[in-house]
């Protein structure tokens, strides 16, 4: 919680800026989006989703019912996309200024440091694209 918490103060949230702070989520079945909506009343986020299925989006769109979102006033959008197909058309307020994830990939089990390279080329590439902001905290 603290580390969402401390992201959007150094961004600024306050009532007043708070829609300008734009929040990617690139993680499957990740919480982050939702704490940072429900918890400390972010309210322009993307979720991304890029498991295939119906499943994950599924359950992304129960959370979000569950958790009373998207709130009046919030953007909260899922994207069911892989990351590499993502685009700036994609992202209604425009690149992320923060950037949560949960950095678990099933595939890497057990392989933390190619979850965290996995994570840090990730960011790298969404940097390059301008889908991330030069500046953005992750």
């Amino acid at each position: 919680f603290s580390a969402i918490e401390t992201a959007l103060e150094l961004k600024g949230h306050e009532e007043s800026k708070s829609s300008q702070i734009e929040i990617l989520d690139v993680s499957d079945f990740s919480l982050c989006s939702l704490i940072a909506a429900t918890e400390f009343g972010a309210t322009n986020i993307t979720s991304i989703e890029s498991s295939s299925g119906n499943v994950p989006m599924l359950s992304a769109t129960v959370a979000q019912i569950g958790n009373r979102l998207p709130k009046k006033d919030c953007k909260f959008q899922i994207i069911n996309a892989h990351l590499e197909d993502l685009r700036l058309e994609h992202l209604d307020g425009g690149p992320a200024d923060i950037v949560m994830s949960e950095p678990y990939y099933e595939i890497l089990q057990g392989w933390n440091l190619a979850c965290a390279l996995n994570y840090y080329y990730t960011l790298k590439s969404l940097k390059r694209r301008g889908l991330v902001k030069a500046d953005a905290l992750s």
